[in-house]
C-alpha cells in the first residue's frame, strides 16, 4: 500500500493558479534512465507529492512558514553548490508535499531520494529507512525500497545539490545556474517523468516569489539602495535591517557618516528602492510590504509610512523621477507575473495601478529616465531569459513590449543614460557569469560580452557626467571581491579589483557631482555596511556603523 496522502482539492485549486501564470515552456524530452545514485528519486511517489503539493490549499501563513525555513536553508545550498535557492525550494514543496510527506515529516527527506542499499545512504544522510511503495517499470507493482534518512532539512537540501552538480546527467543543466527558470527546465528532463514538471516548479517559484531567495546574499539586486541628494550634496544608504525588517539608513554630509537610524516601524521585505525628487527636493523610499503591497514614506517626515492602493506585487520595486512633469513612477512585477506600475503627478496625487502590457517577467525591473527624448524605459528579464523592454515616450504613451537582441541573460539587467551621446546601455549578467550589454543608438546594437571575468548577483552601473565615463561594479566570482570596469571615449577598459575586502551581496553604486567621486556600497561578510570611494584612485574599504543589515 502506498503510504503518502493525497490531499483533497478544496474550493481553491493552487494546480489550476500556478498552471494560469506559468508560461515557461518544459523542455520536451523523453526521461533518461540512469542507475545507482543518479536515479535517486522514487517516480511513483513523486508524481503523489507533487500532485498532493498542487491540488492542497495553503493558507498564505502555512505556505510562509514552510517557506522561511527552506529559504535560508536553500540559500546554504546556493553557498556551497551554487544552484538556485528559489528552484531548490520550488523543488522541495513539490517533493515533500509542503512537508507534509511521510519521508520529509519522519526522515527530513525533502527529495525523496532513494538508499543505493540498504546500509548504504551516501555521504551526507545518516541512514535509510525502509518503505512500502510503487515502481513501475514499466509496469506498476508493489515493491519495499530504502530511503534516505537526514538529520536536518539542511542535510536534505544539500544532499539534492551535491547531486545536481556532481552527476553527469545534470551537467547540461550547470551553465544555467544562474538563471533559475532555465536552470529546472534543463534538470526536468532527467529528474522527472511529468513533461510539465519544470512549468510547476516556475509557476511555484512566482506564485510565492521564490526568486527573492537568489537575489538576497548572492543571487540578485543588491541589499541596499543608495541616492545622492544634489541640493545638499548628501548621499543617503537605505536597507532593511536584519534585526526586524525595519528601513534603515546612514547619511554623509561633508564628508561624516552619520550614525545609522530607524525609519518608522513598518516592516518589509527585499530590497527597497529609493529616488531623489528635485521638484520637491525630498527623497522618496518605496518598499514591499509584508503583506506584498507597495509601501513608501519620504523626507519631508520620515517615518509615516503608508501603503499605496490594494494591488500586490511578487517583486521588489524600482522607481524613477521624470524631471520634466516633477512626477515620480514605481514599477514591479506583479503576482501575475506582468509588469505593473503607478505613478504620481507634482502636485503629489498618486494615480491608480495599471498593468502594462501582457508579457511576463521574472526577477525586478531596471527603469531609467532619457533626457534627451523625455522618455521612460524599462528593462526586465522575460520569462525565455531574453532582456524585453517597454517605454513610454513625452506624450504620455506607452508602447509595446520588444525582446532587445536575442542573447539570453541570468539575472536582473541594470540600465544607466548617457546624456552625452543620448544612448542608453543595459548590462546583465550572462549565462556563462560574464558581463554582457546592449545600447541604443537609433535602434538596439548587437549584444556583446565585456571582458572575461565572470561575476555573481545583479551588477551597478552608474554615468559619470564630468567625465563622460560609464562605470559598472559587480561581486567577482572568484574571491568574492569588488570589481569593476569602465567605457570612456567608446573603450571598455579591463576589469581591475578594487580592493581586497569581500562582500556579501551584490553592490550599489551612486556618483556624487559636488566633488565628482563614485561611492560604492554593499553588504559586508558580517552583514554590516561597507563602502569604497574613488578619489583619483580607490581608497580604502571601511565599515560604516554596526549595525547589520538584512540580505
Amino acid at each position: 500500500m502506498k503510504r503518502w496522502t493525497l490531499r483533497t482539492a478544496t474550493a481553491f485549486s493552487a494546480l489550476a493558479l500556478i498552471t494560469s501564470i506559468s508560461t515557461a515552456p518544459a523542455i520536451a524530452a523523453p526521461p533518461t534512465t540512469t542507475t545507482d545514485d543518479a536515479r535517486l528519486v522514487d517516480p511513483a511517489r513523486q508524481r503523489a507529492s507533487e500532485q498532493a503539493a498542487l491540488n492542497d490549499f495553503r493558507a498564505q501563513s502555512t505556505a510562509d512558514d514552510f517557506i522561511a525555513v527552506a529559504g535560508p536553508a536553500a540559500q546554504q545550498v546556493h553557498a556551497e553548490f551554487d544552484i538556485p535557492a528559489s528552484v531548490t525550494v520550488g523543488q522541495a514543496i513539490l517533493e515533500s508535499s509542503w512537508g507534509g510527506s511521510d519521508l520529509s515529516a519522519n526522515d527530513k527527506n525533502y527529495f525523496g531520494f532513494k538508499c543505493v542499499s540498504p546500509d548504504s545512504p551516501g555521504g551526507i544522510a545518516i541512514g535509510c529507512h525502509q518503505y512500502s511503495t510503487t515502481e513501475c517499470d514499466p509496469g506498476c507493482h508493489p515493491a519495499t525500497a530504502y530511503f534516505r534518512v537526514y538529520a536536518s532539512m539542511t542535510d536534505s537540501f544539500r544532499d539534492y545539490g551535491r547531486l545536481l552538480t556532481t552527476f553527469s546527467v545534470y551537467a547540461d543543466a550547470l551553465p544555467y545556474r544562474h538563471d533559475a527558470n532555465a536552470f529546472i527546465q534543463h534538470v526536468a528532463v532527467h529528474y522527472a517523468t511529468d513533461p510539465d514538471y519544470s512549468g510547476k516548479v516556475i509557476g511555484l517559484m512566482q506564485t510565492y516569489d521564490l526568486y527573492r531567495f537568489d537575489t538576497a546574499g548572492s543571487g540578485g539586486a543588491g541589499s541596499v539602495a543608495a541616492v545622492y541628494e544634489p541640493n545638499t550634496g548628501t548621499t543617503e544608504v537605505f536597507a532593511r535591517g536584519a534585526s526586524d525588517n525595519r528601513l534603515v539608513h546612514t547619511y554623509n554630509t561633508g564628508g561624516t557618516w552619520h550614525d545609522w537610524s530607524a525609519i518608522g516601524g513598518w516592516q518589509f521585505t527585499g530590497r527597497p528602492a529609493a529616488v531623489y525628487q528635485a521638484n520637491t527636493g525630498t527623497t522618496e523610499v518605496f518598499a514591499r510590504g509584508t503583506d506584498g503591497k507597495l509601501i513608501h514614506t519620504d523626507s519631508s517626515a520620515w517615518g509615516n509610512w503608508s501603503a499605496l492602493a490594494d494591488w500586490q506585487l511578487a517583486g521588489d520595486p524600482a522607481a524613477v523621477y521624470e524631471p520634466d512633469t516633477g512626477a515620480t513612477a514605481v514599477f514591479a512585477r506583479g503576482t501575475d507575473g506582468k509588469l505593473v506600475h503607478i505613478y504620481k503627478t507634482a502636485d503629489g496625487v498618486w494615480h491608480s495601478w495599471t498593468t502594462l502590457g501582457g508579457w511576463q517577467i521574472t526577477g525586478t525591473p531596471s527603469v531609467v529616465y532619457q533626457a534627451g527624448t523625455r522618455s521612460v524605459d524599462v528593462f526586465a528579464r522575460g520569462t525565455d531569459g531574453k532582456l524585453v523592454h517597454i517605454y513610454k515616450t513625452s506624450d504620455g504613451t506607452w508602447h509595446d513590449w520588444s525582446a532587445a537582441g536575442g542573447w539570453q541573460i541570468s539575472g536582473d539587467p541594470v540600465a544607466v543614460y548617457q546624456d552625452h551621446d543620448g544612448n542608453t546601455e543595459v548590462f546583465a549578467r550572462g549565462t556563462d557569469g560574464k558581463l554582457v550589454h546592449n545600447y541604443s543608438a537609433s535602434g538596439w546594437n548587437s549584444w556583446s560580452a565585456i571582458g572575461d571575468w565572470t561575476f555573481t548577483g545583479t551588477p551597478s552601473a552608474i554615468y559619470e557626467p564630468g567625465t563622460r565615463t560609464t562605470e559598472v561594479f559587480a561581486r567577482g566570482a572568484a574571491d568574492n571581491r569588488l570589481i569593476h570596469t569602465y567605457n570612456t571615449d567608446g573603450a571598455w577598459h579591463d576589469w581591475s579589483a578594487a580592493g581586497g575586502w569581500q562582500l556579501g551581496g551584490s553592490p550599489s553604486a551612486v556618483y556624487q557631482d559636488h566633488d565628482g567621486n563614485v561611492e560604492a556600497f554593499a553588504r559586508g561578510t558580517d552583514g554590516k555596511l561597507i563602502h569604497n570611494y574613488s578619489a583619483a584612485g580607490w581608497t580604502t574599504w571601511s565599515a560604516i556603523g554596526d549595525w547589520t543589515i538584512a540580505n
